[in-house]
Formats: C-alpha cells, structure tokens, sequence
C-alpha cells in the first residue's frame, strides 16, 4: 500500500501537505487545488480549488470539524478557510480568512482547542498565531540569518518531557534540532486529558 500510495500522489503532480481527517480520508494539496484521497481504494477526488497562483500547502481543521484552514504557497500572505457541511463537503468556494500572514510559504500549520490556528512562515522565520475571528499574532521569530526557524510543527503528548500545551517545531537549518513553543492550550485532538490515537491497535 505504501508503494501505491506513493505512486498515487505522485501522479497528481506537484503535492505538499498531508493531512487526515476525521472521516479518515486524506487530504492533500497539489497546486492551487485540494484533493481527497481513500486510503482504501486510492480512489483520489477534487476538494476544493484555491484561486491560481495560490498552491495549497498545508492543512487543519476547527475543533468543531466546521472548516478547513489552508495554508499556501505564495507571495499573498493570507490563509484561507473553507466552510464545511455535517459531512465534511465545502459549503461555498475558499476564502480568505487572516492576512499578514508572514509572506506566504507555509509549511506548518495546526489547531489549537479553542480554534486558534498556528502557522509556520517560511519567508519571515516566524511563527503565527490567528484567532478565531482572523486576528494575527506573531509568537516567535528567527532573525535572519539564524538558523532556528521551525519548519513543521506538532503539540506534545504528554508523555516523558513533551508538554501537551506546547508546540515543538523541527529546525532542520539549526543542526536537526527540535524547538519548543509553549502556547499554554492543547491541540484540538486533545479530549479528557488524552490524545486521540490514531491508527494504532488498542
């Protein structure tokens, strides 16, 4: 299945960001466009279509499952939101929802519980805070040339030192080392003071 699946999203050309949704499919970005994928079958179908120019990079949802955020790949600096119906289908086209998002290549992005959204920036070094009614707030920066940029992030599990209120962010350009960001909220997968598991044996 892996080499399939590779195959897979190969074929769609260009494609960062993978995401899994709470339905179980995946969800991953070829260009200006969103794709859904059936890890079953591999049976790959459009999502949703940002405005050209505009390359969907990576991808989260709200707490509530009621929208998708999408970070991109471009020169704009905004971060676009898709309204979601009960099933998970989009109810109207991409919109923006924040700008100034640093300038425009993000290449991390997550939830937090009360619908905050974090967000690498490439280009700035930075990493971002939106609220959820589209305010922006910068967190951290990396003043150039410094190598600690954190490319990527994901909240701790609670286990050993991994703190469940904080981000930690991989800094590839720093000799491979991990950053943490404390944020003082869990990730919207955290529920009753645990994580969701996700395909793992019980």
């Amino acid at each position: 299945m892996l080499v399939s699946g590779a195959w897979m999203l190969s074929s769609l050309g260009y494609t960062y960001g993978v995401t899994l949704g709470p339905d179980g499919m995946i969800y991953s970005g070829t260009e200006n466009r969103i794709v859904k994928i059936d890890p079953e079958t591999g049976d790959v179908e459009d999502f949703a279509e940002l405005p050209m120019g505009e390359g969907a990079h990576m991808f989260d949802f709200s707490p509530d499952f009621s929208r998708m955020y999408v970070g991109i790949l471009s020169s704009t600096a905004k971060l676009y939101a898709i309204d979601l119906d009960e099933s998970l289908e989009p109810i109207g086209d991409p919109y923006v929802f924040a700008d100034d998002v640093g300038l425009g290549y993000h290449d991390g992005l997550g939830v937090d519980v009360c619908g905050n959204i974090y967000v690498n920036d490439f280009w700035t070094a930075s990493f971002y805070r939106v609220s959820p009614l589209g305010d922006v707030a910068l967190l951290q920066a990396w003043p150039y040339p410094d190598p600690g940029y954190g490319h990527g992030q994901e909240w701790g599990s609670g286990l050993g030192p991994w703190r469940t209120d904080a981000i930690y962010v991989p800094q590839p350009y720093d000799s491979n080392t991990v950053a943490e960001i404390v944020v003082g909220i869990p990730s919207r997968k955290f529920n009753d003071g645990k994580y969701e598991v996700i395909n793992a044996e019980e």
